[in-house]
């Protein structure tokens, strides 16, 4: 499970979308029940993979899953409730630098006050940047 998640962040940082992919789909098999707050680690990753990688439909479909997962009340980051709508505006409108600044600060902000800064580094959406 943790070779998974740490394959996915060093494929993103090497820009390997693809392979990238293939650790985060594994990582989501193994966790569903195992570590939650890895697995929803994984469901973001999993959303800006496929953003890196064009994939926008397949990325609006990720994206309406976590917003129901989030509505059943399944949430591991008090930046949960918030993320779809910064993400939708992101998608909407990937030119503007300002919304990704708005989305980071909102990561850091929620992780810090949690206390789970750790969490930080596992998680794809801090690789976001305008196109």
């Amino acid at each position: 499970m943790s070779d998974h998640l740490n394959f996915t962040i060093l494929n993103i940082y090497f820009k390997k979308y693809r392979e990238t992919l293939k650790h985060t789909i594994e990582a989501l098999k193994i966790l569903g029940k195992i570590r939650k707050d890895v697995y929803h680690i994984s469901l973001m990753n999993e959303i800006a993979i496929h953003y890196f990688l064009g994939n926008t439909d397949v990325v609006l479909s990720k994206l309406a899953s976590y917003k129901r997962i989030i509505a059943k009340g399944d949430i591991m980051f008090g930046f949960e409730k918030e993320l779809p709508t910064y993400l939708m505006a992101i998608f909407n409108n990937p030119q503007d630098i300002d919304l990704y600044t708005k989305l980071f600060e909102l990561l850091n902000r929620s992780l810090e006050e949690e206390g789970k800064q750790i969490a930080r580094s596992y998680i794809a959406l801090f690789y976001l940047k305008p196109i």
